[in-house]
């Protein structure tokens, strides 16, 4: 699990893919899941006025087995019923993007929103 929460420097796409590049490069290393996402640092999204954070899941296991897909995809559930739980920071909007092309053309397209614009609305 790889959180972003406050590096500001690298896009989230740039993040993903040099993540990808060192665990490929690695041939002893056997990882079955990356999981990206981000808590305190959030992003925009063209044509949207919210703000959005990222739970994002990659695979390297058997297609056939989605056990890990379900786990992953329950975790990352759980942790959205945690955040509204703890902060009260209620989920208006939820997309679940199953095609990996289509996925990687909207992280392309994030921008965060700068942190002294996310504290100013927190402590408003």
């Amino acid at each position: 699990m790889l959180c972003n929460d406050g590096n500001y420097f690298l896009t989230h796409d740039q993040i993903i893919g040099l993540t990808y590049n060192i665990l490929s490069s690695r041939e002893e290393m056997n990882v079955d899941c990356i999981i990206y996402f981000t808590i305190n640092q959030a992003s925009a999204i063209e044509n949207s006025n919210l703000d959005w954070h990222l739970w994002v899941p990659a695979y390297n296991c058997d297609p056939e087995d989605n056990t890990m897909g379900v786990f992953v995809n329950e975790l990352g559930r759980r942790l959205n019923l945690f955040i509204i739980d703890r902060f009260g920071i209620a989920v208006s909007e939820h997309n679940e993007i199953g095609d990996k092309e289509a996925g990687t053309d909207i992280i392309k397209k994030l921008d965060y929103i700068p942190k002294e614009i996310i504290y100013k609305k927190n402590n408003s």
